[in-house]
């Protein structure tokens, strides 16, 4: 990873993931103990979840490209000096 935040970029990278172990293990344990019909509700809760994670994402996303500066167009002498 390039750049001055790469390390933290990776190291928020591998807490979601031990997050994503322990919430998924934690939802696993609760079928046995609320019965099998706990099942599809569990997984309906967190297809909910994704999708809810997904539209923010994408929201967030939208706005990111529409407060992007348009890039200039390369000055052609420079453009010549590297070709």
């Amino acid at each position: 990873m390039a750049g001055p935040l790469g390390a933290v970029v990776l190291s928020l990278n591998a807490s979601a993931i031990y997050a994503g172990q322990a919430v998924g293990g934690g939802l696993g344990g609760l079928p046995p103990a609320h019965g099998p019909s706990a099942l599809p509700l569990g997984a309906l809760g967190c297809v909910l979840a994704a999708l809810v994670f997904l539209a923010l994402s994408a929201r967030s996303a939208r706005r990111r490209t529409a407060a992007a500066p348009a890039t200039p167009d390369p000055d052609p002498a420079r453009v010549r000096q590297i070709l």
